[in-house]
């Protein structure tokens, strides 16, 4: 039971850098801006619907998604897997059987989400 609020400020100011990116900003550091105040927080990333607060967003439920409507996924892969953007992208970009979703979901877990999480110290 982490901290919800912590996950939403991330998901929300990263949302708004990565639609404002200017050319040439890395990725790594826009996620140094958007988690560094959040170091070391037992942070929930559960997305919420912007027009229905309260409820799970209607693309994706995880701000770590590589969805690529969610700004701190797609910074996220950016920054730890640019080399397999599209591999982790048919998450929702193709309709995968239930085991090669299930599967693949667990990779970008573990090759991705986890270095993320490890950088910033978040459990």
């Amino acid at each position: 039971m982490g901290n919800h609020h912590a996950g939403r400020a991330m998901g929300r100011e990263a949302q708004i850098l990565y639609e404002r990116r200017q050319p040439g900003e890395r990725a790594i550091d826009l996620l140094d801006r958007v988690c560094e105040p959040w170091r070391n927080c037992d942070a929930e990333f559960e997305a919420e619907d912007p027009n229905t607060p309260t409820m799970v967003h209607p693309e994706y439920q995880d701000y770590t998604a590589p969805h690529p409507a969610c700004g701190l996924g797609m910074l996220i892969l950016e920054a730890f897997a640019s080399d397999r953007t599209a591999e982790f992208q048919r998450l929702y970009t193709e309709d995968l059987d239930p085991a090669e979703s299930d599967a693949l979901s667990e990779r970008h877990y573990e090759e991705v989400v986890s270095q993320f999480k490890k950088r910033y110290d978040f459990y």
